[in-house]
């Protein structure tokens, strides 16, 4: 279309496929004491599970991290995931926990390296994780089916970001995503949410620590005439709708204007409930007609 070879694009109707609910393999994020266990109960392999964890790093991405991408001596320890190395071929720079970035400098003592790959002899497999998560008291795949292979700790990491507060915008750029949805839905385990301490977070009314509910009657009230006067100067149009209207044997001024007398509607409240007594004072706005209110 764009070189004007033809004049309708034969694609331009196809919809896309419903995946919801069809996805082959599902990942579920580990809690904070979950992660923690892993990364201190696995030896060796706890650095890649923290620097996964903690980064939201790639498996491929992890595998091709030299030391030079690494900047641990500056006042903001950061990493660097090369261009060459990302799933969208774009360049991003992700700041370090300082408890990650402690980890990683003693790492590079340790094993007197400068320059080359951090991870010389590689990433555990999945057979290796399933051991150390079952060392951990944690299963690989639970009832619903969801796993926590390695990249399920990249749902980790996006969760964690959540749980802790921080904005949907800072995490996505440090998801390195460009649909805000990725982040939002498909790497956050809505689960691990504090949802409960969020909703404490709302006001609530101002009630008082006097309410009983049991005692208070709040029923519909009648019309009744906003001005008991005796004497009204108009009258409605038949004697049958002003009975109607008014609920008494006598009509209401102003049927048809809407002037001073007017009515009240049903379902309207008049006079100021009492919660403690249980009842209502209608005698500021209701007439005395036999006795009755």
């Amino acid at each position: 279309m764009r070189q004007g070879q033809v004049a309708i694009n034969p694609l331009g109707q196809v919809t896309k496929v419903e995946t919801r609910g069809k996805e082959v393999r599902l990942r579920r994020a580990l809690s904070d004491k979950e992660i923690d266990l892993l990364i201190r109960s696995s030896g060796k392999r706890g650095l890649p599970y923290f620097v996964a964890a903690y980064t939201g790093l790639r498996r491929g991405e992890l595998k091709a991290l030299v030391w030079g991408d690494l900047h641990l001596d500056g006042p903001e320890a950061f990493v660097v995931a090369r261009a060459s190395t990302t799933k969208n071929k774009q360049k991003g720079m992700l700041p370090l926990l300082p408890e990650l970035a402690d980890a990683l400098r003693a790492y590079r003592k340790e094993a007197g390296a400068k320059e080359g790959k951090v991870f010389r002899n590689g990433l555990p497999r999945v057979s290796t994780l399933k051991q150390d998560l079952a060392a951990c008291g944690i299963p690989f795949a639970n009832e619903l089916g969801e796993r926590v292979d390695f990249h399920a700790l990249r749902h980790t990491f996006c969760t964690s970001m959540h749980r802790s507060g921080v904005s949907q915008r800072a995490a996505q750029e440090m998801m390195r995503h460009s649909d805000s949805r990725l982040t939002a839905k498909t790497y956050t385990d809505a689960r691990l949410l504090p949802l409960s301490a969020e909703m404490r977070k709302v006001p609530a009314p101002s009630l008082g620590a006097s309410l009983n509910f049991g005692k208070a009657r709040l029923t519909a009230s009648k019309p009744v005439q906003s001005d008991a006067r005796e004497d009204c100067t108009e009258t409605p149009d038949s004697e049958s709708e002003g009975l109607e209207l008014a609920g008494v044997g006598q009509p209401c001024p102003s049927w048809r204007n809407g002037g001073e007398g007017g009515i009240r509607t049903h379902g309207t409240l008049s006079g100021t409930p009492d919660f403690e007594s249980g009842t209502i004072d209608h005698s500021a706005t209701s007439p005395v007609r036999n006795g009755e209110t």
